[in-house]
């Protein structure tokens, strides 16, 4: 079920410990006003590397794995100028 917190303008979902956490590779935490989404699972930055980045933002991504920057084909982050 996705959830809106109104003070911080995001949707987010939470798994059955009220930690957020992605379902169907949806992101947990998107942004409204921006384009910023965040992947976690068990409340931990996680996404499969090869559906792409963890985090999303206007002018950066990063690929995490438990938490941890992660990518093993390349850049686990990348920001353009």
């Amino acid at each position: 079920m996705q959830h809106f917190d109104p003070v911080n303008k995001f949707t987010y979902t939470l798994d059955t410990n009220n930690r957020y956490h992605s379902f169907d590779d949806k992101p947990a935490i998107e942004y409204i006003n921006s384009n910023e989404k965040i992947w976690m699972m068990d409340g931990v930055l996680d996404r499969d590397y090869k559906k792409g980045p963890a985090m999303i933002n206007t002018n950066s991504f990063s690929f995490y794995k438990n938490g941890l920057l992660h990518n093993p084909t390349g850049h686990a982050y990348k920001k353009d100028n």
